[in-house]
C-alpha cells in the first residue's frame, strides 16, 4: 500500500462519518420538524448520484437502464427512512432486484441459454450450433462470443477459440472474462507473452479476480519474469483463490520465484506451506491425465513431478 492509498484509508472513513454528522446537524437546525424527510432525500439523492457516477463509464443506454431499474430502491429507501417503516424499503429494493431479473432473463438470447446448458452437460457440437444461432440473431451480446471461445478452447481447436474471444473484444473491449479466455488459449499454446497481456487486462478490469492474478504470474513466471511472478503470485494468494489445486500451484511458483530471486528465508517460509496444500496434487495430476494434448502440458507434467519428488512429505 502506497502513502496516498494508507492516508485514505485512515482518514476518509473520519471525513465520511464527520460530514454525515455536519449533514445531520445541518437538517436538524434547518428542518427540525423534517428531520427524517430531510435526510430521508439527501441519502437517496447521494446514492442517485453515485450510480450516475459509478456508471459513466457505460453505454448511454446500459446507463439510463441501471438508473430506471434503481428508482424503486431509491424511492423505497426514502419513503423507509421518512416514514420509519423497513416495509418501504424491503418493498422498493424488492422490486427492483425483480425488474433486474426480469431484464436479464429478456436481455438473454434464449439460444444462449440452450447452449451453455448443452456445454455445460458436455454436448458441444449442440452448443455451437446453437451458439451461432444466438450470434446471428443478437450479434452485440458478447457473452455469446465469450461461450463459443470456450466451446473450441474445450475442443483443443485454438485457432477459432481465439478467432471467436477476438470477435467478443471487438464488441466488448472491456470484458474481463473474453481477456481471460483469450490469455488461457494463449497460455494452453506456450504464447506467454500474449498470454501475460491478456491477463493485465483481466486483472486491470477485475481486480479481486485471484485466478487471473495466478494465471498473470503463471506467465510471468514462464517468461523469467521473477519479480513481476512473485507480486502477482502474491497479490493471487490474499485475494484467496478458493480451490487447494491452485493454491497448491501459487504457492509453487512462488516459491521457485524466490529462489530465482535469492530471497532465501522468504523462499523457506512458502515451502514450508506448501505441503498445506498436498491435496491439490492429486486433483491435478488428473486433470492433466484427462488432457494432455495441449503444448504447456508438457511443462506442466514437469512441475508437478517436480512437487511430487521434492515437495510433499513423501516425495
Amino acid at each position: 500500500m502506497n502513502k496516498r492509498e494508507l492516508r485514505a484509508s485512515l482518514y476518509l472513513p473520519i471525513v465520511i462519518i464527520l460530514g454525515i454528522w455536519v449533514m445531520g446537524l445541518l437538517f436538524y437546525v434547518v428542518t427540525p420538524g423534517d428531520f427524517n424527510t430531510a435526510v430521508g432525500i439527501a441519502v437517496s439523492a447521494a446514492l442517485f448520484l453515485y450510480l450516475v457516477y459509478w456508471t459513466r463509464d457505460a453505454q448511454p443506454r446500459t446507463r439510463l437502464t441501471a438508473i430506471l431499474l434503481a428508482v424503486p430502491a431509491l424511492v423505497g429507501i426514502t419513503m423507509g427512512m421518512v416514514y420509519g417503516r423497513a416495509s418501504y424499503t424491503i418493498g422498493g429494493v424488492s422490486l427492483t432486484v425483480l425488474l433486474l431479473i426480469v431484464y436479464r432473463a429478456l436481455n438473454t438470447p434464449i439460444s444462449y441459454r440452450f447452449a451453455y446448458r448443452h456445454f455445460q452437460n458436455g454436448n458441444n457440437e449442440e452448443a455451437l450450433h446453437l451458439i451461432n444461432r444466438a450470434i446471428s440473431t443478437r450479434p452485440n451480446y458478447w457473452e455469446s462470443y465469450q461461450l463459443k471461445a470456450l466451446i473450441y478452447l474445450s475442443q483443443m481447436d485454438f485457432a477459432r477459440a481465439a478467432e471467436s474471444a477476438r470477435d467478443g473484444l471487438a464488441v466488448k473491449p472491456d470484458a474481463a472474462s473474453l481477456h481471460n479466455t483469450l490469455g488461457q488459449i494463449y497460455l494452453a499454446q506456450t504464447h506467454f507473452a500474449a498470454a501475460r497481456d491478456q491477463f493485465l487486462h483481466t486483472v486491470e478490469a477485475d481486480p479481486d479476480n485471484a485466478i487471473a492474478w495466478y494465471f498473470l504470474g503463471l506467465s510471468q513466471y514462464r517468461l523469467e519474469d521473477y519479480r513481476d511472478s512473485a507480486e502477482a503470485l502474491t497479490v493471487a494468494i490474499k485475494n484467496t483463490l478458493r480451490y487447494v489445486d491452485f493454491e497448491l500451484l501459487a504457492h509453487y511458483y512462488l516459491w521457485r520465484n524466490l529462489q530465482a530471486l535469492e530471497m532465501t528465508k522468504e523462499a523457506a517460509q512458502v515451502r514450508e506451506k506448501l505441503t498445506e496444500f498436498a491435496d491439490g496434487l492429486p486433483i491435478l495430476q488428473a486433470q492433466l491425465a484427462e488432457q494432455t494434448d495441449y503444448p504447456h502440458a508438457e511443462m506442466m507434467q514437469a512441475d508437478l513431478e517436480d512437487i511430487e519428488e521434492n515437495v510433499m512429505p513423501d516425495g
